[in-house]
């Protein structure tokens, strides 16, 4: 297993460095610096779904949130790989959980309940589910400021709508 890993890293080197070194200056308060060399990387090698997620979670605890807005839906989109070098131009960042949780956070948190629709929306068309655990406090505050009209929160009510009938009905007997 270790040696599978190891190989896996050797093939990407830059990657390893480069992601490396961003987390290394978001660790030591510099996003600046961070975001410099996220940009520095196109030029070489594709960011990879680890240095994509780590900036935009910077970006968002720094207050960023235009920026986090942009290098989300440039994920999306694929143009976060806008590289020179044809050797690494097959590989891109591919959006997981982490980011598409990062990103519905970060709009709950603001009461952006539009972007929050929005990421949410693109989390089910990559295959991502609802996880009632860590989606449906930000679900209902949406639900709450009158922003859950769309028939995408149908489903996820519906199962909040009948886990409150099973435990009433638990409790009344």
């Amino acid at each position: 297993m270790i040696n599978k890993l190891i190989c896996k890293v050797a093939k990407k080197p830059l990657v390893v460095t480069y992601t490396g070194l961003i987390q290394a200056c978001l660790d030591s308060g510099n996003i600046d610096n961070g975001t410099c060399i996220f940009n520095q990387m196109h030029k070489f090698c594709s960011p990879n779904t680890a240095a994509c997620n780590i900036l935009l979670k910077s970006y968002i605890d720094h207050g960023m949130n235009n920026e986090a807005k942009d290098l989300f839906w440039n994920i999306l989109d694929g143009s976060s790989h806008q590289i020179k070098n044809k050797v690494d131009s097959n590989q891109k960042a591919i959006p997981d959980k982490f980011t598409f949780n990062t990103m519905m956070g970060a709009c709950a948190l603001t009461n952006n309940w539009d972007g929050f629709e929005s990421s949410y929306k693109q989390m089910l068309d990559h295959g991502y589910h609802f996880d009632m655990k860590r989606h449906l406090h930000m679900v209902l505050d949406a639900s709450r400021a009158g922003k859950v009209t769309e028939t995408t929160w149908d489903r996820p009510l519906d199962m909040v709508s009948r886990l409150c009938s099973t435990a009433s009905y638990y409790t009344r007997n």
